[in-house]
């Protein structure tokens, strides 16, 4: 790896543990929630609470899916909360990817 791939990895891992510090928790978009659930989360839990993830609500009546056909469930977005403690060592690690990035011979 060349002495510019170290630093600009080093920087970037800075930034994200400064953004993980400041950020409390993340909310995802319809579509991303939609990928979650779809392919992430265990489709028996989904059809528990209420979303199907093959593309219906779980408890739709004949006569609404016979008038208004297959209609997608509304879904409540996703929240992550990553652990308080994740910035520092991504943080960390970034400086001193950093650090060794800015040791090396330039090219």
């Amino acid at each position: 790896m060349s002495r510019t791939s170290i630093m600009t990895i080093g920087f970037l891992l800075i930034m994200i543990g400064i953004k993980l510090n400041m950020i409390e928790s993340y909310v995802l978009s319809p579509t991303a929630t939609k990928f979650w659930m779809e392919r992430i989360e265990d489709p028996t839990v989904a059809v528990q609470n209420g979303y199907n993830p093959y593309g219906q609500p779980a408890q739709m009546p004949l006569f609404q899916q016979a008038s208004f056909g297959m209609r997608q469930a509304t879904l409540p977005p996703k929240t992550f909360t990553p652990p308080q403690y994740l910035c520092w060592p991504t943080f960390f690690f970034g400086f001193v990817m950093l650090l060794h990035g800015a040791s090396l011979k330039k090219d």
